[in-house]
């Protein structure tokens, strides 16, 4: 049986086994996903699958403990923006650094982070925590701390160019997301779901792109009425199966960069430091062209 850590006390921590237990973190955006399902359905897939590959690695990996954080409503991206509650990206990346900082400093090393919505920059911001919590662990250190991002290995090379810089799906709220919502959490899906109609995405890319950047793109599109709660059980398993198989591997020693990188970071645009690294450019081109109009001043010719 998984362990909640916000259901025991600080000597059940103290007592798991510092090299062979696994921290699962939950994250996701709250957002709009049309009239039948929850907002929090992203966070929802994310436990659920969280909780499923806990469930594995306790059942076949013989002396491992997986221990399951609280969720935490925490998203960069979101498919809908008229109605979607986001963070700005460094406060992932960071709580997530913090976060497994602190269980380190207990002797704690593996840590894996789930997210329901897998856009470029939310996939970003988790892989760059992993990368500054490899970095802090320093180089000649062995047991250095080891986070990856669940679903990056999942993301396919179609969605890296489709999908390069914003979050563009096929579909949302439709077939795929209501049979998750019905295998994950019935009683949060509205009976209407069976009665919506057929929706389309706009075919052109623009178009999309000016809806989603104005904040105009919302409800669903897809076809709920094609849901099961079948279809949704079997997609949950999949995902977790392929997950279950890159974790053990690198629990086994792998690097976890070759087994759980998205390459959505190839894109400046996505990176959490971005805005910052656009604001220090300007104040140094600033700083250059006034040190060199002072400069010309003060000596002539």
């Amino acid at each position: 049986m998984t362990v909640q850590l916000g259901r025991i006390n600080s000597t059940a921590l103290r007592a798991l086994p510092r090299g062979r237990t696994v921290f699962f973190f939950a994250v996701g955006p709250l957002e709009d996903h049309g009239p039948h399902l929850p907002l929090g359905l992203d966070l929802i897939e994310a436990e659920r699958v969280s909780t499923l590959v806990a469930e594995k690695i306790e059942k076949e990996m013989t002396g491992w403990t997986a221990v399951m954080m609280p969720p935490v409503p925490l998203g960069i991206d979101s498919n809908t923006t008229s109605l979607a509650i986001i963070v700005r990206p460094h406060v992932i990346r960071d709580w997530l650094v913090d976060a497994c900082t602190a269980l380190h400093k207990q002797g704690f090393r593996y840590f894996a982070c789930f997210t329901g919505h897998t856009g470029p920059k939310q996939l970003t911001a988790i892989e760059e925590a992993g990368r500054i919590l490899r970095r802090r662990g320093g180089l000649f250190r062995k047991q250095k701390p080891v986070l990856v991002s669940a679903l990056s290995g999942i993301a396919s090379k179609r969605s890296l160019f489709s999908s390069s810089l914003w979050p563009d799906p096929g579909e949302h709220g439709g077939a795929r997301d209501t049979s998750i919502a019905l295998a994950a959490s019935p009683d949060l899906v509205t009976k209407e779901y069976g009665s919506l109609p057929p929706r389309e995405r706009p075919r052109s890319l623009l178009r999309r792109l000016w809806r989603h950047a104005t904040g105009k793109t919302s409800g669903y599109w897809g076809n709920p009425s094609q849901a099961g709660a079948r279809e949704g059980s079997a997609a949950l398993e999949t995902l977790a199966g392929d997950v279950f198989e890159r974790l053990k591997l690198v629990l086994s020693g792998a690097a976890p960069e070759k087994h759980f990188r998205s390459r959505y970071s190839i894109f400046p645009t996505n990176r959490s430091f971005f805005k910052a690294w656009v604001l220090f450019s300007m104040v140094t081109a600033l700083l250059c062209a006034w040190i060199y109009i002072v400069f010309r001043m003060l000596v002539p010719g």
